[in-house]
């Protein structure tokens, strides 16, 4: 304090640029960033982040940027005494163009250059008029509670706020029927049952051997539909039997009434759950006692706010959208210690939900892998109007389906093994499909997609069933809570939106969809049933030829297996190209379980040189895929194909590009393509 009482010039100061460092951080970090954990609560759910991980991180964005901003500041003042003005000024006028950049790509579709120019603009503007109009600089002193008030609506108002309540709730307390049976039930991830059938609508046993097998002895709803576009609604739906009211985290405290609080009074539960945690911890203990890495989420925390400013990403799909892809394999032994809990003792229940065949599409069949690559997509969900892209992705799914189909062949040969299988109901499903249909919505159902995102397998095997039905029943997957509970003796003392399968009424012809929680739409099964009971498999590949059939997709797909030395040279004139991650051919192992088995690239014409209609991936000498060229980013030519791993050999491959022509008559040539490496980073 001064002679007369009144406060230092320099602390009024001070404090008065901490109060505008604060509310203006707030809204260039810490909204931005919550607002993205906000909406991730299924990530939150997968790493397992505990209570007071997300508390502390949500305290960490608010307090720590304007202390770090404001600390900076002091120590510039200190050591250059003259720059203090200056360095404030710097700050502020980098945090309104940080703050303008994310409203920018967000609410405009302006290119990464655009969009750094006019941030910065405004930012500049911005700055101008905070130093100039004393307004301004109060106003920004008023709205310094700002992070702390983003910090209490993520924690309070979001639906990360189910996730901070810890206590279980109580048990659902019903009286036990006559019988109780074992209770098996198995929930994939982005599974149309259009993948699954043949042109006679049937699980197509050539490609299916095991879902096929398995509807030779369980009911076949073939009108089977799911109830919501997203995993966070709709395995929950399916475990209570109830349509997504609202957007609340998937766990026990927003959803108390479900299967697991049900049985776990009558049955030894073994529950694996991948984006969810519905079940009671005193009935889950060991899956509640795992925790997640405590520094994991200030991490993501620090990408998605880096993600947020970069120009050529922000406004795009958030960096957690496939936060599953980041752990290759984690679904996969999720889904093998699902089998090893089947030990045959007592009375179990056996749930698992595993993020498969779910992209990102990197499974054979066999079970290898290969690096995942996305192609033809705006953002998370959204294609582009290219064909080709949507088509390899489609093959890629089905390829990943067959290996779904070899996990649930394991999970039968296991239940048999400890003397399960024929006192157990078993029932397959999904929680949602996925479409892709060029420029469409991969997730959310449109009149255009909805055969492919909302008809789900749907296989159900009662105890004691050997022969097996086809059924045309209007189903929906919130009818499988109460007919598990039924047949495994109970009944649900909850109201439920679904019916028991057994002993319900048959449902007229009415469906509903949620594509967000509440909002209920009315699917027109008229015009989409007809099109899931087509089928896709034999339309896109050869399933006559088993898995290698599945490598020959397009339209020169006759040509895939051949060798390229059949083939007369074209004398157009040639190109060059580049081949993503080159190097990976030259050392192939296929003992680490990971092959380059999706060849992308992209052509670089002349302007004297032709477009060809199509590019052949030559292998060791043999053509491996003929690819479509297709515009996606700033490239006009790009290709992707996949190429089947039996053409590989240990240790060095060749691999060539060739552009394919059709010559006056309709004979196929090839002209050489100039592969030039690229790296491995074009795959990032």
């Amino acid at each position: 304090m001064t002679p007369e009482g009144q406060p230092r010039r320099g602390s009024v100061r001070g404090t008065s640029r901490f109060l505008e460092l604060a509310a203006l951080s707030g809204f260039a970090v810490t909204q931005p960033v919550l607002a993205v954990l906000g909406r991730s609560a299924d990530y939150l759910v997968f790493v397992d982040a505990r209570p007071l991980q997300i508390l502390v991180v949500a305290l960490f964005l608010a307090v720590l940027p304007p202390v770090a901003l404001w600390l900076l500041e002091v120590l510039c003042a200190t050591l250059f005494p003259r720059s203090a003005a200056g360095v404030h000024r710097l700050l502020v006028g980098g945090l309104l163009m940080t703050a303008t950049l994310q409203v920018i790509a967000v609410e405009t579709s302006l290119g990464p250059v655009t969009r750094w120019v006019a941030a910065a603009a405004v930012g500049v503007l911005l700055g101008w008029a905070h130093a100039r109009w004393q307004p301004v600089q109060l106003w920004t002193r008023l709205a310094a509670p700002a992070p702390l008030v983003f910090a209490a609506l993520f924690l309070l108002a979001s639906p990360v706020a189910g996730l901070l309540r810890t206590s279980d709730p109580p048990p659902v307390v019903v009286a036990a029927g006559e019988t109780t049976s074992p209770v098996v039930l198995m929930v994939f991830d982005e599974f149309p049952l259009l993948t699954l059938l043949d042109a006679q609508g049937r699980i197509d046993d050539r490609l299916f051997p095991n879902l096929a097998a398995l509807a030779q002895e369980a009911n076949f709803f073939r009108n089977a539909t799911s109830v919501a576009a997203r995993t966070t609604h709709a395995v929950p739906s399916i475990l209570t039997g109830r349509y997504p009211h609202a957007d609340i985290a998937p766990n026990r405290s927003e959803y108390p009434d479900n299967l697991f609080s049900l049985l776990q009074s009558s049955h030894r539960i073994h529950a694996f759950e991948s984006v969810t945690s519905l079940c009671p911890r005193s009935a889950c203990p060991r899956q509640s006692a795992q925790g997640g890495t405590p520094w994991r989420l200030f991490d993501d925390a620090a990408r998605i706010w880096l993600w947020s400013v970069t120009p050529s990403q922000a406004g795009s799909s958030s960096p957690l959208g496939t936060w599953f892809a980041e752990e290759p394999g984690r679904e996969a032994a999720r889904f093998g210690e699902f089998l090893a809990s089947m030990d045959g003792v007592g009375t179990p229940f056996h749930f698992v939900h595993v993020v498969l065949p779910h992209a990102p599409w990197q499974y054979l069949p066999d079970g290898l892998r290969y690096p995942p690559l996305e192609v033809g997509l705006v953002g998370y969900d959204e294609r582009t109007d290219e064909a080709w892209p949507a088509l390899v992705d489609r093959q890629r799914h089905v390829l990943q389906a067959m290996y779904v189909d070899g996990l649930v062949g394991q999970a039968v040969e296991r239940l048999k093994e400890v003397g399960l299988y024929d006192r157990t109901t078993l029932l397959v499903t999904a929680d949602h499909g996925i479409s892709f249909e060029p420029g469409q919505d991969t997730r959310n159902l449109s009149p255009e997609t909805a055969h492919e995102i909302a008809w789900v397998p749907f296989l159900l095997k009662s105890p004691g069933q050997t022969a097996g039905m086809v059924s045309d029943d209007n189903v929906m997957t919130v009818d499988v809570a109460p007919t598990l509970a039924e047949l495994a003796g109970s009944v649900l003392p909850w109201r439920a939106d679904g019916m028991s399968l057994p002993s319900g009424p048959a449902r007229d012809a009415a469906k509903v969809w949620f594509n967000q929680p509440g909002a209920a739409l009315d699917l027109d099964a008229d015009g989409a049933y007809p099109k899931v009971l087509s089928g896709v498999a034999h339309i896109m590949a050869t399933p006559d030829e088993g898995v290698e059939g599945m490598f020959k997709v397009g339209p020169f797909a006759d040509m895939v297996g051949t060798a390229a030395d059949d083939y007369a040279r074209s004398q157009e004139p040639g190109l060059s190209g580049r081949v993503d991650d080159l190097p990976s051919y030259d050392d192939i192992d296929v003992g680490t379980g990971t092959v380059p088995a999706l060849v992308s690239g992209y052509l670089e014409l002349s302007p004297e040189a032709p477009r060809p209609p199509g590019v052949a991936i030559v292998l060791n000498g043999t053509i491996a895929a003929v690819s479509d060229l297709y515009a996606e980013g700033d490239r006009a030519h790009r290709f992707v194909a996949l190429v089947s791993p039996t053409l590989m050999k240990p240790g060095p491959n060749s691999i060539g590009l060739f552009a394919v022509d059709i010559a006056e008559h309709g004979e196929r040539t090839i002209r050489q393509v100039d592969v030039q490496p690229l790296g491995a980073q074009s795959r990032q």
